[in-house]
């Protein structure tokens, strides 16, 4: 029980010092849908870490298609001359579709 306690500390301790964002996403147009991002900077030396999901669905005369995905991803600084950063993200997604 105190290792739990002390590891939800440590836990809250180092996300009270991180941000936390959060970022909506929506889609309009041929392609429709809804998503949202939540990630927490500077931590596990990254410059965030987040994850994210997503719906979306679009329909073309008979095609109909919807996509859900979601993914874990890290943003990394380069560090020489900190003109860019790298997005790495990995997940999974549901595909439902028909075509007449």
């Amino acid at each position: 029980m105190k290792k739990l306690v002390c590891s939800v500390a440590l836990a809250f301790s180092s996300m009270a010092t991180a941000d936390i964002h959060f970022s909506p996403d929506l889609k309009i147009g041929m392609q429709w849908g809804l998503g949202a991002q939540l990630g927490i900077n500077d931590v596990m030396g990254f410059e965030a870490v987040y994850g994210s999901f997503g719906i979306a669905d679009s329909y073309w005369f008979s095609d109909k298609e919807s996509v859900k995905h979601y993914r874990l991803g890290v943003q990394y600084l380069e560090s020489k001359h900190q003109a860019y950063s790298v997005q790495l993200e990995a997940g999974i997604a549901e595909y439902k579709g028909t075509r007449n």
